[in-house]
């Protein structure tokens, strides 16, 4: 029977595996979850940040470097990995009004870009130690503040923008902080978001954004490939529907009951329980 189970897990291309060193932190989020929360002050599913190029994935993601829990990391690309050190989470605050083009006024939302570690949630910020952040401001990770709207430069609009030069818009990262007052016919209205030139999440470093610390740039000098974003969602992928004639199992007994037809993931889990 072992012999049969064996030979049924080697179809199934199944390889005995090691446990990562890399433990992933945070809520796995749900398979029929998103990206982007729904709910005020609720975490969508786990993201990993792609910088693009000539649109498409770079190979290029963005990390806390060395998967640090230090207040004050460094905020970066690097070279896609898909470990704990590239998850990230948005974490719904509120919305707004903003202004992308004159006379033209819309909603959005602004959210935190969370990372969790093992000694808790650091939050993308940028730089406001002097004042509202600028052109150039670092973007680091920092220990996520209580006060939301005291904290702007941990605020972010994820939203559709151009760039000078190229046609169309592109998916960018705007720091809330950086952001100044719009107006409506020269008279303010509260607060409105002016995002018709607005500094954007930038690999700054290099022109292809290479391993390269990450700051705040306008959006009308930086170049395509160090500033544009796509964001993928690491949600659990949904469980497989045992086929017919296959049977599932969940213990060493139902293992050997399955015997040369379990459902896939029966297999690999007889692989753990009985070789691994």
């Amino acid at each position: 029977m072992l012999l049969a189970l064996a030979s049924a897990v080697s179809i199934a291309g199944l390889q005995p595996r090691t446990a990562s060193a890399d433990t992933l932190y945070g809520p796995t989020g749900t398979p029929d979850g998103r990206v982007f929360p729904s709910t005020q002050y609720g975490y969508g599913n786990p993201t990993v940040m792609h910088l693009m190029r000539d649109g498409a994935r770079s190979g290029q993601a963005l990390e806390v470097a060395a998967n640090s829990s230090t207040p004050g990391a460094i905020a970066r690309t690097w070279d896609l990995n898909y470990t704990n050190a590239q998850r990230v989470y948005f974490q719904w605050f509120t919305e707004v009004a903003i202004q992308k083009e004159p006379g033209v006024y819309s909603f959005a939302y602004l959210y935190r870009i969370v990372h969790f570690t093992a000694a808790g949630a650091l939050c993308l910020d940028a730089d406001a130690s002097h004042g509202a952040p600028g052109a150039g401001a670092i973007v680091q990770w920092v220990w996520c503040h209580d006060n939301w709207k005291g904290n702007p430069q941990q605020l972010w609009f994820a939203t559709d923008l151009p760039r000078a030069g190229h046609p169309g818009t592109y998916t960018s990262l705007v720091n809330a902080g950086s952001v100044p007052n719009g107006y409506v016919n020269g008279m303010p209205i509260g607060r409105v978001y002016d995002l018709q030139q607005p500094l954007v999440l930038t690999a700054a470093q290099v022109i292809h954004g290479l391993r390269s610390p990450l700051t705040l740039e306008p959006s009308n000098r930086a170049w395509l490939d160090n500033s544009v974003w796509e964001f993928q969602n690491m949600a659990p992928t949904p469980a497989a529907a045992p086929q017919p004639g296959q049977e599932a199992c969940t213990n060493k007994a139902e293992c050997l009951v399955a015997g040369g037809n379990p459902t896939p993931e029966c297999a690999f889990f007889c692989w753990e329980v009985i070789f691994g």
